[in-house]
């Protein structure tokens, strides 16, 4: 731009003078003092036009012209002096004249002026003469300086803070087509008022522009209930439109949904949480970045790694602390994992994070206090103290240990009851539950403070010695498979008091069956059980045996015997195991009796029913709609219960390009005729088990009553179990809906049931709420969320749904 001012200066002076100017003439007038000579013989010198070209001479006749106040004189003695042309180069004196020529009303100068107190070039850096000089010439800048004028005025950066002036910069940086501006202002006028209608109205403009920071403003938006109603789906589908692009808030958002499995509409699927965080995290976003390193550590949605798991801590750490993630990182070092130890470096983190009042890095803390060289066995005491206070477990623990022992502290078993009591009533968080801190081990101290609750109530240390309460918290530990627990209830069973608690002699045989605190061994388990059922008619002892005879690789199984105790157990009025028996004899065999050859025999008559209540069954011929799907026992932590593995034959649901209304089978017939092993007994055990609400009988037994196409009465058991939040029954009601059978046919229903038995990782269900979404099906069609289910079904072994996620990644 500088030289093409000086060709058209050149040009200029030829008009004013004519052809035959000469130079001459020029330095004469020049030298009397005639300003406009001085001007256009300072433009020859620079152009080397009639003369030879010097920059010493131009800056000679340029300095005089420019001591007049000329500005354009006083910018391009300026440039001279900036670039050392015909003198040393000085950016102090060049920046002297820019100032000058900018005070004279040199736009150029004015904006270049601007850029030397930015940058600090030849006069000192200054923010706020940088934003005064852009100001002066804003018509004239480019829409970014604009925005950084705006930005300065929201920040108060440089100059006094004023967001209206912010807005109007903003807006006129917007103007000029400036994207980023156009979503600043949006989120201004959002951050000042989210009520306001104006900020979601900006937002939304922006966002249906494409722009992916906005989408995500507005799934926030959603999602928090800022400026609009709370709205979950639509927050998701916002957080979805952004994510496709890549967006790494948006990506975090739908992690966190996958994560912790809190919405109704996106079940908890750890393996996706890990993807998008990763994917977040690869972005630069800080929040993904602490939460993937807590998944790689706990080993949740994927393998354990250590190693990564610090470098992605160290990353979030570096770009934004906080007491959670400067705990992370403490671990870390303190333990070695992942990275070379460093107690030293754990030290400083704990502290701050503790300082801060984060309750695990208190009690980090104050146990590595308590070790050399960083001892300090005071201070380390009042952390563990602040943690204890909030009911941290292993702090709990670690002060019971510390006055039970005497180690740092006067021995005191009373103060040591008192913690080892109040850590007993918590309950553990279980690793792949850990999901903000790296996990270190609450289950295995939590059986510890259980078994040495049940010393100190065994000894009398700190309480009145009883040994009713010292077995009770031995069992409780046993049961968790602590190897002490078992060996000193082994010792109690052993000695073969004929009085001992019963329990304990259970527990025992339990550890051995289970392999609890022991390894597994059926052969000493067996006679525990057999003892007990037996000798004290102990039900559990005898639910235990049936589990005993009918476990498939058990080489001594004997379902004659199971059904015994079955029949046993199920006279006293157990409901689960008359539900399992139920289901036992409903079980379909081979019906290979030979045909009569002539007339065929008399039937035989109806066993007669037990006492108590019976269901009369009708028996009308057999076709079915629900789905196949194959129960699967499910043990309670404490006390493991048998449940007969069985599937029930049904008819499946079709990959289907369009929608159908009918949940049909199209599997071949078997070849061999089927009947069920006793339907009579079935339906009895079933029906009793049913009248105490047990969710599995009531499922089967509408099951049985759908074969028979008594719909109603099947959807009475199966609401029955539903609302019960048993998930094979949502799912078998949602079938019920979906096909019409003994309900008004309703899709939305229907989807409904699957969603709630699908969020309880039931598989059918999951794979039949895919094809909800995919088919659009009572619910909002999605691609995302059909491939999200089908996913899930999949990995629970589904094949249909392994197939139709083929199907719906080929179409996204």
């Amino acid at each position: 731009m500088k030289n093409l001012f000086l060709a058209v200066s050149v040009f200029l002076a030829s008009l004013a003078y004519g052809q035959d100017t000469s130079v001459k003439k020029l330095m004469k007038l020049a030298e009397k003092g005639d300003v406009k000579a001085q001007s256009e013989l300072a433009e020859a010198y620079l152009k080397g036009k009639g003369v030879k070209r010097s920059f010493q001479d131009a800056a000679l006749w340029l300095e005089k012209v420019a001591e007049t106040g000329d500005a354009q004189a006083q910018y391009q003695l300026a440039h001279l002096h900036l670039d050392g042309k015909g003198m040393p180069k000085s950016e102090e004196k060049g920046t002297e004249w820019l100032a000058k020529a900018a005070e004279n009303g040199n736009q150029k100068a004015e904006q270049e002026l601007a850029l030397c107190y930015r940058d600090g070039r030849g006069v000192p850096q200054s923010t706020e003469k940088y934003y005064a000089w852009i100001e002066k010439n804003a018509d004239k800048e480019k829409a970014e300086t604009l925005l950084d004028l705006a930005k300065a005025y929201y920040a108060g950066d440089g100059v006094t803070k004023d967001v209206n002036k912010a807005k109007f910069w903003a807006d006129k940086a917007a103007k000029k087509g400036n994207k980023e501006a156009e979503l600043l202002l949006a989120t201004w006028v959002y951050e000042i008022n989210p009520s306001n209608p104006e900020a979601i109205q900006r937002l939304m403009q922006v966002a249906e522009k494409g722009d992916t920071e906005a989408q995500a403003m507005i799934g926030e938006s959603y999602l928090n209930g800022k400026g609009v109603e709370q709205s979950e789906s639509k927050a998701i589908e916002w957080f979805e439109k952004a994510a496709a692009k890549g967006n790494a808030t948006a990506l975090y958002h739908l992690a966190n949904f996958y994560f912790y499995g809190n919405s109704p509409l996106i079940g908890k699927f750890p393996k996706k949480a890990l993807d998008y965080y990763t994917q977040a995290a690869n972005k630069g976003n800080v929040d993904a970045q602490r939460q993937l390193a807590v998944c790689l550590y706990n080993g949740i949605g994927g393998a354990a790694s250590q190693r990564d798991a610090f470098n992605w801590i160290l990353k979030a750490v570096n770009a934004n602390p906080s007491p959670i993630t400067e705990n992370n990182l403490a671990v870390c070092y303190a333990t070695g994992n992942g990275t070379r130890q460093s107690v030293a470096q754990a030290v400083e983190l704990f502290r701050k994070a503790a300082d801060a009042g984060d309750v695990t890095a208190q009690y980090n803390l104050g146990t590595l206090l308590l070790e050399e060289p960083q001892q300090d066995v005071k201070k380390a005491f009042e952390y563990l103290e602040k943690a204890a206070a909030q009911n941290h477990l292993l702090a709990l623990k670690k002060l019971g240990d510390l006055n039970f022992t005497g180690k740092y502290t006067n021995q005191s078993y009373a103060r040591a009851f008192e913690y080892y009591n109040k850590a007993a009533k918590l309950t553990p968080t279980p690793e792949n539950q850990m999901l903000d801190y790296f996990y270190q081990g609450q289950a295995d101290a939590y059986a510890d403070v259980l078994f040495t609750l049940s010393q100190c109530y065994a000894d009398g240390k700190g309480v009145k010695k009883s040994p009713r309460e010292a077995a009770k918290w031995a069992m409780k530990a046993a049961d968790l498979s602590h190897k002490g627990a078992f060996d000193w209830l082994l010792k109690k069973v052993e000695a073969n008091d004929p009085k001992e608690n019963p329990d304990v002699i259970l527990t025992v045989a339990d550890g051995y069956f289970y392999g609890k605190g022991v390894k597994k061994q059926n052969d000493k388990a067996f006679p525990l059980y057999e003892r007990l059922a037996k000798q004290q008619d102990n039900t559990q002892a005898q639910k235990r045996l049936i589990e005993y005879y009918f476990e498939a690789k058990n080489p001594q199984k004997d379902e004659e015997k199971a059904v015994y105790w079955s029949e046993r157990v199920a006279k006293k009025g157990d409901a689960e195991t008359q539900s399992n028996l139920g289901k036992y004899y409903m079980t379909f065999v081979p019906d290979v009796a030979p045909a009569p050859k002539e007339k065929p025999a008399p039937a035989p008559k109806t066993p007669a029913p037990a006492k108590g209540k019976t269901t009369t069954v009708t028996t009308a011929a057999a076709t079915t709609t629900a789905t196949p799907t194959t129960r699967t026992r499910v043990r309670p932590s404490a006390r493991p219960t048998i449940t007969e593995n069985t599937t029930v034959k049904a008819p499946a649901v079709n990959n289907r390009t369009v929608a159908q209304h009918k949940v049909t089978h199209n599997a071949p017939a078997p070849k061999t005729p089927m009947k069920r092993l006793n339907e009579h007994k079935g339906v009895l055990w079933l029906s009793k088990a049913a009248e105490q609400n047990n969710v599995a009988a009531l499922t089967e037994l509408g099951a049985y009553y759908e074969s028979k196409q008594d719909f109603g009465q099947a959807v009475t058991q199966y609401q029955k179990a539903a609302h019960r939040e048993y998930a094979e029954g949502q799912y078998k009601l949602g079938n019920c809906y979906y096909n019409g059978s003994g309900l008004e046919r309703s899709n939305e229903k229907a989807a409904d049931y699957y969603k709630r038995a699908a969020r309880q990782g039931y598989a059918p269900a999951q794979f039949r709420l895919g094809n909800c979404y995919y088919h659009g099906e009572g619910i909002q069609q999605s691609d995302a969320r059909a491939i999200d289910w089908f996913d899930q079904a999949c990995d629970s072994g589904e094949k249909q749904a392994c197939d139709m996620l083929k199907v719906a990644v080929a179409k996204k």
